[in-house]
């Protein structure tokens, strides 16, 4: 992921408390409009929901890439905190795009 579009810890502190929240069946997006010319992001996995850290570092990939791919054609620019679940782990690639463009067009 380029470094320019990775979300900062404490802009992420500040999307999580003051950001809308949408919520699916394998991850929670919060996210909040910012004012520069792109579109930023952090994923998080927590220990409670994957033990495994090979695990957690796979979810992380694999979300960064969709997010990546689904938010390049926006036109308006967001900070995004997606938080997976489990389940994420058994969904093929193209099914998590799919999902993942339907909770896009909620973005507003």
């Amino acid at each position: 992921m380029v470094k320019v579009t990775r979300l900062p810890k404490t802009s992420v502190i500040k999307v999580i408390k003051e950001g809308k929240n949408i919520q699916s069946p394998l991850f929670n997006l919060k996210f909040s409009k910012n004012t520069l010319c792109l579109n930023r992001f952090s994923v998080v996995v927590s220990k409670k929901e994957l033990k495994n850290a090979v695990e957690r570092n796979k979810v992380k990939r694999v979300l960064r890439e969709v997010v990546r791919k689904t938010l390049a054609d926006t036109e308006d620019f967001f900070d995004v905190v997606c938080f997976a679940k489990k389940e994420v782990l058994q969904t093929r690639f193209s099914d998590l795009l799919g999902l993942f463009d339907t909770v896009k067009n909620k973005l507003k």
